[in-house]
């Protein structure tokens, strides 16, 4: 029975032997690796950091790489000899990766990257791992209650925590993910940081369970990404919303070049009275671009518009979205392939309870929920109740059907002195369907009463360069119309750069928003 991922992985290899599981470019070539490699390597790993390092079970280890069939391999390896996983971002700067290193009490840092000489940890490159030893994993196997991982959160309020995960909290919602695709092997480019539970669950231990191939690119570069798509034939991916808007936008700018954007949109009109293969004819021409045989692509970690959904959805690619949190290994609620409602995060995956509190915040429960936070009592407390409920801080309401819609962040609601709440995100969902919008980030401001206000933060589009400030104004007061009275915007600022700071999964740091506010 499958209770832990080295169980995952041995169950795999077991089963597809010598399929491809991993695959990446280098040089020339493709180097592949097969299931039977992938155990092999992260068994000689293990052997290594147990043996030859000496590292006791439940130390701390660090690995701080960027995705590649090496990085899953360690990462294999580190579970296999009983030791705790702490995957940093390839994007992460040294300092954070000291300040984890220290959090954390690592026993040892693994890196693609020069290490700080303010790490106190021994600290060894990746890329001398003995990936090529192979041989029997220690023989102490590490039971479900095991602590496998402690990933840190990806620091949108400024304070990262570290989330302690089990081997049981990870298979359980690797099995309630397996619940909302086809049973059936995919071919997937692996894009999201593996340092993000969103990629581990969905985009690795998932996709292993059915056979699947994974490729990593060497790039995200769009030009990169297509060339790889199309010499994998891949089949699914795992995005954060921005990417799928990056994409589409991208699609349309070639389009408006070529002079095709009135057939562009004809073909829109028309596909959404077809089935979905027809619509895959349709736009035979952006499927070739994907490679062929792209059938669905996983979507979480952020707001995803349902306009958006739909665009996909009408070119014949199926978009599943899903709403997760770390602390939940990931996976809360999800579409499925079949039942797919653009606008909601889905239903509740199955073996896991989600309630509304009297605020409307999400709460959780189930074997996929984190025991808390590292060494952070405090937090543990506020974030995990006495009867196992996750308090997530994310502002939901039921739709007639069950399905959940997310309305916003507890944190980032806005209080006015009238007494009445601002959620943040209905703001912005209204901003930015004006084309003289780019994109805005709605914060609380003290007015001069010193009263909370609504104030946006917006990135002009290409379509308000001649209306200039009052293009802008215009637009906001159109946004405003369509808003209660009491959600209309109050204050404006321009922002300076073409995008806002980002983490690693895109969503807006917006602490960093308010933060260069206060400072101007």
């Amino acid at each position: 029975m499958m209770t832990t991922l080295v169980d995952l992985l041995e169950d795999a290899a077991g089963r597809y032997g010598e399929r491809p599981a991993l695959s990446a470019h280098r040089g020339l070539r493709d180097r592949t690796w097969s299931y039977q490699r992938l155990w092999r390597s992260a068994a000689g790993i293990a052997r290594h950091l147990r043996r030859g390092l000496g590292l006791d079970p439940g130390t701390t280890v660090v690995v701080w790489a960027p995705n590649s069939p090496e990085l899953v391999a360690t990462y294999f390896g580190v579970m296999m000899a009983r030791l705790i996983l702490v995957p940093i971002d390839a994007t992460a700067t040294p300092d954070f990766v000291v300040r984890v290193a220290e959090t954390t009490h690592a026993g040892l840092v693994v890196s693609a990257f020069p290490i700080s000489a303010d790490v106190s940890a021994r600290h060894v490159s990746v890329w001398d791992l003995p990936f090529e030893t192979g041989g029997a994993p220690p023989d102490d196997r590490p039971s479900a209650e095991d602590v496998v991982e402690v990933v840190f959160t990806s620091g949108t309020t400024g304070t990262p925590k570290g989330v302690i995960l089990t081997h049981g909290n990870i298979v359980a919602n690797v099995r309630s993910a397996l619940q909302l695709v086809p049973n059936r092997s995919l071919r997937l480019v692996s894009l999201l940081p593996l340092s993000h539970m969103l990629e581990q669950t969905v985009g690795l231990f998932g996709p292993l369970v059915l056979g699947s191939t994974i490729a990593y690119p060497t790039s995200r570069r769009a030009p990169v990404l297509l060339k790889t798509m199309r010499r994998h034939a891949v089949t699914s991916m795992v995005l954060v919303p921005q990417v799928l808007e990056l994409m589409a936008h991208e699609m349309e700018r070639e389009l408006f070049r070529r002079g095709k954007t009135s057939q562009w949109n004809r073909a829109h009109r028309l596909a959404a009275h077809l089935p979905m293969w027809l619509r895959r004819m349709l736009f035979g021409r952006i499927h070739r671009g994907l490679g062929g045989h792209l059938d669905y692509v996983m979507c979480g970690g952020a707001h995803l518009s349902a306009e958006l959904a739909e665009m996909w959805e009408r070119m014949g690619v199926r978009v599943v979205e899903g709403y997760g949190a770390t602390e939940c290994a990931p996976i809360v609620a999800a579409n499925t392939y079949q039942d797919r409602r653009p606008g909601t995060v889905g239903r509740p995956v199955p073996d896991v309870a989600v309630r509304l509190s009297d605020d409307d915040e999400v709460m959780v429960k189930g074997p996929n929920v984190s025991p808390g936070y590292w060494e952070n009592a405090a937090a543990t407390a506020r974030g995990f109740d006495t009867d196992g409920w996750y308090h997530t801080g994310d502002l939901g309401e039921w739709d007639g059907e069950g399905r959940l819609r997310l309305t916003g962040r507890l944190a980032d609601r806005i209080v006015l002195a009238s007494g009445l709440n601002v959620y943040p995100d209905d703001v912005e969902r209204a901003l930015c369907d004006e084309p003289e919008i780019d994109g805005c980030v709605v914060v609380s401001l003290p007015n001069r009463a010193g009263n909370a206000s609504v104030h946006a933060v917006i990135i002009p589009g290409a379509e308000a360069a001649a209306g200039g400030d009052a293009g802008i104004a215009e637009a906001v007061r159109r946004a405003g119309a369509r808003l209660a009275a009491h959600q209309r915007v109050t204050g404006i600022t321009i922002w300076p750069d073409d995008d806002f700071p980002r983490t690693n999964l895109l969503k807006v740091k917006r602490h960093e928003v308010v933060a260069a506010l206060r400072a101007d």
